[in-house]
């Protein structure tokens, strides 16, 4: 099996559009891009793994036509038909999910955020948005991601 490095200059005509998806996608909170629709493959990766994603997109979508396999870009997003069945293009980056251990700067932030708090229920603050109160400053989870992938599957 060959290495998949850079992205190729010219990308497989059925992944371009996912590509492009990609790449212009800002990632949620967790560092997470996601993308999915009319002719783009179901992603969910890491913002640091978008191009490494394209490559495998491209290396993947270059050997089934290889084979004279019919790629397909559809309402659900990239499939090849195979008879009765269709093989459906979706990629999902491994994540574990660990205890989040505070930074100096959260820890501060929170004890701060816990000041404010205290201060508003005691009546002596009149907070414009006290939603902005009631979470902590930091999240109690972090996601990591372990750069493995899982492929797509047969539906």
């Amino acid at each position: 099996m060959t290495p998949v490095n850079d992205p190729p200059k010219e990308l497989h005509k059925a992944i371009e559009l996912t590509a492009r998806t990609l790449r212009s996608t800002k990632p949620d909170a967790n560092g997470t891009v996601k993308v999915s629709g009319k002719g783009v493959c179901r992603v969910e990766v890491s913002a640091s793994s978008v191009d490494r994603i394209v490559s495998i997109l491209d290396a993947l979508a270059r050997a089934l036509e290889s084979k004279r396999l019919l790629i397909v870009t559809s309402e659900s997003g990239v499939t090849v038909p195979l008879g009765k069945e269709s093989l459906s293009f979706w990629i999902k980056e491994k994540t574990r999910q660990r205890k989040h251990e505070p930074t100096v700067a959260e820890l501060e932030e929170e004890a701060q955020r816990e000041r404010k708090l205290q201060k508003y229920w005691a009546g002596q603050s009149r907070q414009s948005d006290a939603n902005s109160l009631f979470g902590r400053a930091y999240p109690e989870f972090a996601r990591h991601f372990r750069g493995l992938v899982e492929s797509p599957k047969i539906s």
